[in-house]
């Protein structure tokens, strides 16, 4: 299935959110390795700072208690060795940036509770994986080297909020930091930087020129007046126009909004910005069928295989005969 852009025919894109959450842990390197087998084009991944300034792979800005436990070992390979006898306790339920990258190893991320509201609707086919670890962006890359993914893309998000209380990173060092392991790996020309803070993709913009980002959108931060906004001029008028111009104006290439907020209007509004669509998180096969048609760049899921699936079953129909009648 192919969308054009630019006046070029692009794939439809397939963002595995947080790898495969429907059947592996979310953001560790099993979940990621089953996104990739299951067709993801590219790999949604949260990140933030550790103390000691390493990218680490979490959606929380805290070590959970109910996404993470303590590893059997205190030695954990890889992040090098804790002194004899150093245990992890004090580790859960404190925010990443308190936490040295080699703490964070303590760390097993194998287990994941449900944060959501309701119950785990994946409870009866999330894996289990012992051991699994909170990964750095390092990791995620060399694991996409292991596995030779050469087109495989990665979708960075930045985990910043300017209206939280717990210590979290500068925006612009989070921008920085994030920007500096891109370039090193050489992958900026694969990578897109987002956030649902703009001041990180302002910042990354004029650090990074070569690394594009994207604008998270959800109704109760991209509106003018909110926290999240008083960085970031706001024209007034329609939401959808409001918000793409903005984003637009940022230097975003792309918008990243909720999936309900997606309609004709806001697909009119973004390509009159010059923006393609990348709506999160869609899991329904009927959605998936509606962004499509209504022009979408691509999705982020938590069932890549099934998206997958869809995309080829709708690029076969566009090359029947029948198609073009």
């Amino acid at each position: 299935m192919q969308r054009p852009h630019g006046g070029r025919m692009r794939p439809f894109e397939i963002h595995g959110h947080r790898g495969v959450p429907s059947l592996m842990p979310e953001n560790t390197l099993e979940g990621f390795e089953l996104a990739i087998a299951l067709g993801a084009t590219a790999l949604e991944l949260d990140v933030t700072l550790s103390a000691d300034g390493v990218v680490i792979v979490s959606h929380e800005p805290i070590a959970d208690p109910a996404m993470y436990r303590h590893r059997e070992t205190d030695k954990p390979s890889g992040y090098g060795a804790l002194a004899s006898g150093h245990r992890a306790r004090g580790v859960l339920g404190r925010p990443w940036s308190q936490l040295s990258v080699e703490r964070i190893g303590l760390l097993d991320a194998g287990s994941p509770g449900w944060l959501g509201a309701g119950r785990d609707p994946f409870a009866d086919t999330r894996r289990r994986v012992e051991g699994a670890r909170v990964p750095t962006l390092g990791a995620v890359f060399r694991l996409a080297r292991r596995l030779d993914a050469h087109g495989l893309r990665f979708e960075i998000e930045a985990k910043s909020d300017p209206t939280a209380r717990a210590p979290a990173p500068d925006p612009v060092l989070l921008a920085r930091t994030i920007g500096a392991v891109v370039r090193r790996q050489g992958l900026a020309s694969r990578s897109r930087l987002r956030s649902f803070d703009w001041r990180v993709l302002v910042a990354s913009r004029r650090l990074f020129p070569e690394l594009p980002t994207v604008a998270l959108v959800r109704v109760d931060t991209a509106t003018s007046g909110s926290s999240w906004m008083r960085f970031v001029p706001f024209r007034h008028g329609r939401w959808a126009a409001a918000v793409t111009s903005a984003a637009r104006d940022t230097g975003a290439v792309a918008v990243a909004p909720a999936d309900a907020v997606v309609d004709a209007e806001f697909m009119t509004a973004s390509v009159r910005a010059g923006l393609a669509v990348l709506p999160w998180t869609v899991n329904s096969a009927d959605r998936v069928r509606e962004l499509m048609a209504l022009g979408a760049s691509g999705v982020s899921t938590d069932h890549p295989g099934m998206v997958r699936c869809l995309v080829a079953s709708a690029a076969a129909a566009q090359r029947s005969p029948g198609s073009r009648r």
